[in-house]
């Protein structure tokens, strides 16, 4: 360290400090009051101080487990309108499938009952009106008319 340096820096610096010593106010007068506080008045302040202090903390933290709580509350709120918000959509979903089911069920009966007693009532017309089918020498009991359509179609 170089002292020849420093030295203008420290004797200004510790002129600034006198200076700053020497305009402070003195502190006031209190008339009629003692100047220190006995040991014990200092006591019952520290204790109050440390009360007050106990009571701020256990407030604090009061606080905190209510905010904690109406968050926890909101959340599971949240989570119940969404809950319900998806079973409400999951049972109209529902409804709309057993729906198109009922629908697929209905015209699928519907076309194949018609398209059957339209293949019944042409079978039948197509066995009363083929007499040959009754006329032909391979024609046997023991065949069903499937087999005797066959066999004419053979024959």
């Amino acid at each position: 360290m170089n002292w020849e340096e420093a030295l203008p820096y420290i004797v200004l610096g510790g002129i600034v400090l006198a200076v700053i010593v020497a305009t402070r106010p003195a502190p006031p007068l209190v008339v009629g009051g003692p100047s220190q506080p006995s040991p014990e008045e200092e006591r019952a302040r520290l204790e109050a101080a440390t009360r007050l202090a106990e009571i701020a903390v256990q407030r604090d933290i009061a606080r905190y487990q209510v905010e904690a709580s109406l968050k926890q509350y909101e959340a599971e709120k949240f989570l119940r309108e969404r809950e319900l918000e998806a079973e409400k959509r999951r049972a109209e979903l529902e409804a709309s499938v057993a729906k198109k089911a009922a629908d697929t069920q209905f015209w699928g009966s519907f076309w194949g009952g018609l398209f059957g007693l339209i293949g019944s009532g042409l079978a039948l017309f197509a066995g009363l009106s083929e007499p040959a089918l009754y006329d032909q020498a391979f024609y046997r009991p023991d065949r069903g008319s499937g087999g005797q359509l066959l066999a004419l179609r053979r024959g």
